[in-house]
Protein backbone atom coordinates (compact mmCIF):
# COMPACT_ATOMS: atom_id res chain seq x y z
CA UNK A 1 0.00 0.00 0.00
CA UNK A 2 1.29 3.02 -0.92
CA UNK A 3 0.86 6.38 1.28
CA UNK A 4 2.92 9.09 -0.63
CA UNK A 5 6.08 9.57 -0.68
CA UNK A 6 6.76 11.78 2.63
CA UNK A 7 10.55 11.33 3.45
CA UNK A 8 11.55 12.35 -0.07
CA UNK A 9 13.59 9.06 -0.26
CA UNK A 10 11.36 6.63 -0.95
CA UNK A 11 10.19 4.86 -4.13
CA UNK A 12 7.00 3.40 -5.03
CA UNK A 13 7.02 -0.20 -4.43
CA UNK A 14 9.54 -0.29 -1.14
CA UNK A 15 8.36 -1.66 1.71
CA UNK A 16 5.68 -0.21 3.98
CA UNK A 17 8.39 0.43 7.15
CA UNK A 18 10.52 2.68 4.45
CA UNK A 19 7.91 5.27 5.01
CA UNK A 20 7.89 5.32 8.73
CA UNK A 21 11.74 5.29 8.58
CA UNK A 22 13.64 8.64 9.76
CA UNK A 23 16.39 9.86 7.00
CA UNK A 24 19.82 9.38 8.43
CA UNK A 25 21.96 12.42 9.05
CA UNK A 26 24.26 11.60 5.90
CA UNK A 27 20.84 11.72 3.70
CA UNK A 28 19.35 14.94 5.24
CA UNK A 29 22.73 16.64 4.87
CA UNK A 30 22.58 15.11 1.28
CA UNK A 31 19.59 16.83 0.62
CA UNK A 32 20.61 20.20 2.16
CA UNK A 33 23.50 20.33 -0.13
CA UNK A 34 21.53 19.97 -3.04
CA UNK A 35 19.35 22.41 -2.06
CA UNK A 36 22.11 25.14 -1.46
CA UNK A 37 23.42 24.07 -4.62
CA UNK A 38 20.17 24.55 -6.63
CA UNK A 39 19.79 27.97 -5.04
CA UNK A 40 23.21 29.00 -5.64
CA UNK A 41 22.26 28.06 -9.55
CA UNK A 42 19.53 30.67 -9.48
CA UNK A 43 21.50 33.21 -8.24
CA UNK A 44 24.19 32.73 -10.49
CA UNK A 45 21.53 32.96 -13.16
CA UNK A 46 20.56 35.94 -12.42
CA UNK A 47 23.66 37.62 -11.50
CA UNK A 48 24.83 36.42 -15.41
CA UNK A 49 22.10 37.66 -16.59
CA UNK A 50 22.26 41.36 -15.07
CA UNK A 51 25.96 41.38 -16.25
CA UNK A 52 24.94 40.55 -19.68
CA UNK A 53 25.33 43.50 -22.50
CA UNK A 54 22.90 45.80 -22.35
CA UNK A 55 22.15 45.18 -25.95
CA UNK A 56 21.70 41.64 -25.82
CA UNK A 57 19.31 42.67 -22.41
CA UNK A 58 17.12 45.74 -24.77
CA UNK A 59 16.45 42.82 -27.47
CA UNK A 60 13.82 41.23 -24.90
CA UNK A 61 13.65 43.52 -21.89
CA UNK A 62 10.62 41.53 -20.55
CA UNK A 63 11.64 38.06 -21.46
CA UNK A 64 15.00 38.84 -19.76
CA UNK A 65 13.28 40.96 -16.65
CA UNK A 66 10.96 37.90 -16.05
CA UNK A 67 13.70 35.50 -16.12
CA UNK A 68 16.04 37.52 -13.23
CA UNK A 69 13.25 38.15 -11.37
CA UNK A 70 11.93 34.45 -11.12
CA UNK A 71 15.80 33.62 -10.75
CA UNK A 72 16.19 35.42 -7.84
CA UNK A 73 12.58 34.36 -6.66
CA UNK A 74 13.71 31.15 -7.04
CA UNK A 75 17.12 31.39 -5.38
CA UNK A 76 14.74 33.35 -2.18
CA UNK A 77 12.43 30.02 -2.13
CA UNK A 78 15.28 27.48 -1.91
CA UNK A 79 16.88 28.96 0.96
CA UNK A 80 14.00 29.56 2.65
CA UNK A 81 13.26 25.92 2.21
CA UNK A 82 16.56 25.32 3.95
CA UNK A 83 14.80 26.26 7.31
CA UNK A 84 11.45 24.98 6.60
CA UNK A 85 9.82 24.19 9.73
CA UNK A 86 7.44 22.24 8.30
CA UNK A 87 7.26 18.32 9.80
CA UNK A 88 8.67 15.81 7.65
CA UNK A 89 10.61 18.18 5.23
CA UNK A 90 14.96 18.29 4.95
CA UNK A 91 15.56 21.69 6.81
CA UNK A 92 18.18 22.64 8.82
CA UNK A 93 16.04 22.32 11.90
CA UNK A 94 15.52 18.47 10.84
CA UNK A 95 19.29 17.99 10.66
CA UNK A 96 20.16 19.74 14.18
CA UNK A 97 17.28 17.72 15.71
CA UNK A 98 18.18 13.95 14.33
CA UNK A 99 21.87 15.00 15.30
CA UNK A 100 20.53 15.55 18.96
CA UNK A 101 18.63 12.04 18.57
CA UNK A 102 21.98 10.44 17.47
CA UNK A 103 23.71 12.02 20.02
CA UNK A 104 21.84 10.93 23.05
CA UNK A 105 22.14 7.54 22.03
CA UNK A 106 25.89 7.59 21.74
Amino acid sequence: MNRGNHSGFCLEGQQEEAFVSSPTLKQILDALKKQVLVGRTYLDTAKGLLLADSVVLQSAPTFFGIVVDGSLELAQMAIAGLYDSTRKTMSVPTLLKRARHVHAWQ
